[in-house]
């Protein structure tokens, strides 16, 4: 997980992982609206769905 700043300066939340071999990339929600820990639940949230098969 990481904190991505876009080009405009916005802030946001993002977490990478491999799908079916393939990188991908999950927006956990954007900074400062979305606080640190928040954005760990978030990540946690993504992880259960991956380990159950689920595509997020």
């Amino acid at each position: 997980m990481h904190l991505y700043v876009r080009p405009s300066g916005a802030k946001v939340w993002r977490a990478k992982y491999r799908l079916a071999g393939k990188e991908q990339l999950a927006t956990l929600g954007g900074y400062p609206a979305v606080t640190l820990s928040d954005a760990r639940k978030e990540l946690l949230k993504l992880k259960t769905k991956l380990a159950q098969g689920e595509i997020p």
